[in-house]
């Protein structure tokens, strides 16, 4: 079977249907004008790691002259050997999808789209189901834009520890305080070499001295310190002694197990080289968590206080970076943003404005992970986007 494919500069639809469909040739229709060789050479890039041994040919057309598509189709279809010829509707311009569909209903093609609510590839005649939607991975998506993932920013916890994590981050959530306090003396003392440490009484914060020993003996208790002599601690791995250096990091750990005990596709500590082919390894961005829901990304960042318009806007425009229009970005905080709702001027109103989702830590505590998900990706007023269907 031979697919003919429009690019579309959305990952989802161009990669899904051909990776569902299997064909045994590929045709990519674009536009040079929109898009560049070096994007459809990163999409190639990104079929052939899939699928290494189709055969991909690409064709450039004016897409906004409708009788010039026309008669490109026509002529692949006429010199096309193979008898049986798909026509993908799904991405592309709206003349390129009448084009095609006229074509396809001239020479009986069989003209098909991907049905994100059902995860299905359907006829775009009869509706028949051709085909279930498969999965990307999030390599497939970053490598289709012409980016990369590069090494984690953190370790990934270990699976045993986590029902310790949840109950340690717990614990830091409730006395935001003291851990301010200890972890900007532990950022200043933890070396990157020694595992052991000495920790006094009280740390400071803003001048303002903390009680930080019920939270050391909660550290204990959770398996991340162990206690030598007097004032004296042993982390108890190279990954505790990383957690304790920084601040945030429980509140991302806290996230990411959750979700990771409900979804297969969550990934810790995302780091991001935008142009990534270009023989250098550059930090572009880090994402806390990134969520592959249905092969879309869903980019959450956590914030351990309350947020500002600044993290609004950087999610927002880090998810438009990696899913366009549709892009999914999502703040988690420990800060009660629900309680700034009736204020137009507080920052819930402004993520509402922005379609940026939100997560609130106490929530883990009464509601479903996936009732958590499904109300941050599907806010009131959006509630009409497909792709989040099944949540």
């Amino acid at each position: 079977m031979t697919l003919i494919e429009f690019f579309d500069a959305n990952a989802l639809h161009f990669l899904v249907p051909v990776f569902s469909l299997k064909p045994d040739k590929l045709i990519i229709i674009y536009d040079e004008r929109q898009y560049s060789s070096d994007r459809i050479d990163y999409s190639v890039m990104a079929v052939k790691s899939r699928e290494p041994n189709l055969p991909v040919k690409t064709i450039n057309i004016n897409l906004h002259h409708v009788s010039e598509i026309q008669a490109m189709l026509e002529k692949v279809v006429v010199n096309e050997q193979n008898e049986e010829i798909y026509m993908d509707l799904t991405g592309g311009d709206e003349l390129m999808t009448a084009a095609g569909f006229y074509v396809a209903k001239q020479y009986a093609l069989t003209a098909v789209y991907l049905n994100r609510k059902e995860r299905k590839i359907i006829s775009a005649v009869d509706l028949r189901v051709l085909s279930d939607a498969v999965e990307l991975t999030l390599d497939e998506y970053l490598m289709c834009l012409g980016a990369k993932q590069l090494n984690n920013s953190h370790m990934e916890p270990d699976p045993l520890m986590y029902d310790n994590i949840l109950r340690m981050a717990e614990v830091t959530f409730d006395d935001l305080m003291s851990w301010h306090a200890l972890q900007k003396f532990l950022g200043n003392h933890i070396s990157n070499q020694r595992m052991t440490v000495t920790i006094p009484e009280k740390c400071v914060y803003n001048e303002k001295e903390y009680d930080v020993r019920p939270l050391l003996r909660n550290f204990e208790q959770y398996g991340f310190l162990e206690r030598k002599s007097g004032n004296t601690y042993a982390f108890t791995s190279k990954q505790s002694r990383s957690y304790l250096g920084i601040f945030g990091i429980w509140l991302e750990l806290y996230v990411y197990i959750h979700l990771k005990r409900t979804y297969s596709r969550v990934h810790f500590g995302v780091v991001i080289d935008w142009v990534g082919y270009d023989g250098k390894d550059t930090v572009d961005n880090e994402i806390d968590v990134v969520l592959m829901h249905h092969s879309e990304p869903i980019l959450i960042s956590c914030k351990m206080r309350k947020p500002d318009p600044r993290d609004v806007y950087e999610i927002k425009s880090l998810a438009y970076n990696l899913g366009g229009t549709i892009g999914k970005g999502v703040l988690a905080t420990t800060y009660d943003v629900n309680s700034t709702m009736a204020n137009p001027h507080e920052i819930g109103t402004r993520m509402n404005l922005m379609n940026v989702g939100m997560i609130q830590a106490d929530d883990f505590k009464k509601k479903t992970t996936k009732d958590i998900m499904r109300a941050a990706i599907l806010p009131d007023q959006f509630r009409g986007r497909q792709s989040m269907e099944g949540m």
